[in-house]
């Protein structure tokens, strides 16, 4: 039996062995008991993965192990090994000697074993090769849901900048499913009736004022077949408002456009805030006489400057203390981890 059909074989006695010791002598690492033994059968993966393809020069290439290993276990950490993974080096050391016993009449796979825990230890304990920064990747970094604009208005220029922008948002057949309409510091009764329809579903007490931002852009669905034109037709002849598919479609062009309109606005130093908490839809029926109700509501603008919390739920240049809710510190921002919603597969 090769080494790694033998590290197969107990691979799931060894995650449940070493789930329950991260959960015993680690609480307060992982708190997902069924999630942080998927992390370690991954690991095991990996290393069963270097033994398995240990003769193939495909392995530099996709099972190299000082980057696979390491970003299998418990994926954010990888990002993160600059901090403390006191953890991570700790079950990796007593993970390799259960491994090398496993195999320990195979010579020439537990050299390879061991040289790749020896990599992945300095790797543990010395940090990830730094990384060029990225650009795209920063403003992502630095935005966060701002509710608390200020009134000062978006310069022109930078408005032609982000409907440029929104312009270039890929579609099917290059015809966009979605009807957008972009209320400027003049539509102030057009965001006052909007207002009115962002009662927060979990808190009816709770409105969205980011509605009052100088540039507020409206996503509803596109219904008027009419408004395309005869070109457009032809080419796309089974072109129907009416297909069920057609919401797939659009929901995938207003997520593209808002994230284009987002990497813009942050990219020109302005601030977004979304609203989707938006219904019974009166504001899409009565003014813009559209069948359906509002989908997506992206708020565009300069945060306040004079309140130091603009995640905090607070009309425009209104009084300091007319907020509603508690108040929302920038600093207390929460980013989703990592490992609890991407799922690596093939890596």
């Amino acid at each position: 039996m090769k080494a790694f059909e033998k590290i197969e074989l107990c691979k799931n006695e060894l995650a449940e062995k070493y789930t329950k010791i991260i959960h015993t002598e680690f609480p307060k690492r992982t708190g997902d008991y069924s999630k942080c033994k998927r992390d370690m059968l991954l690991i095991i993966d990996s290393y069963i993965d270097v033994l398995r393809y240990k003769d193939e020069t495909r392995r530099e290439n996709y099972f190299n192990t000082t980057d696979l290993i390491s970003h299998r276990f418990f994926g954010s950490n990888y990002k993160q090994l600059k901090g403390d993974v006191s953890v991570e080096i700790n079950i990796h050391q007593r993970l390799y000697t259960d491994l090398d016993g496993i195999i320990v009449d195979h010579t020439e796979d537990r050299a390879i074993l061991k040289q790749c825990a020896v990599q992945l230890m300095d790797k543990f304990s010395n940090g990830v090769e730094t990384y060029e920064e990225n650009y795209i990747v920063n403003l992502l970094k630095d935005r966060y849901q701002c509710r608390a604009f200020s009134k000062r208005p978006v310069e022109l220029e930078k408005v032609r900048i982000l409907l440029d922008a929104l312009e270039q948002t890929p579609a099917k057949q290059c015809i966009q499913p979605i009807r957008v309409d972009v209320l400027g510091p003049k539509a102030l009764r057009d965001k006052e009736f909007i207002y009115t329809d962002t009662v927060c579903t979990l808190k009816p007490s709770q409105m969205n004022p980011q509605v009052f931002s100088p540039l507020t852009f409206v996503f509803s669905n596109r219904t008027d077949f009419n408004e395309i034109t005869e070109e457009e037709k032809k080419g796309v002849p089974e072109l129907n408002w009416e297909n069920p598919c057609h919401d797939k479609g659009r929901f995938m062009a207003i997520g593209m456009s808002v994230a284009i309109l987002t990497l813009t606005a942050k990219s020109l130093g302005l601030e977004v805030g979304f609203v989707a908490a938006i219904g019974p839809g009166r504001y899409t029926k009565e003014v813009l006489n559209q069948k359906n109700m509002t989908d997506f509501v992206l708020g565009i603008g300069y945060p306040r400057e004079d309140f130091d919390y603009p995640r905090t739920r607070l009309e425009p240049d209104k009084d300091k203390n007319q907020y509603q809710g508690a108040i929302i510190k920038y600093s207390d921002r929460k980013q989703s981890s990592f490992s609890d919603w991407i799922h690596l597969r093939g890596f």
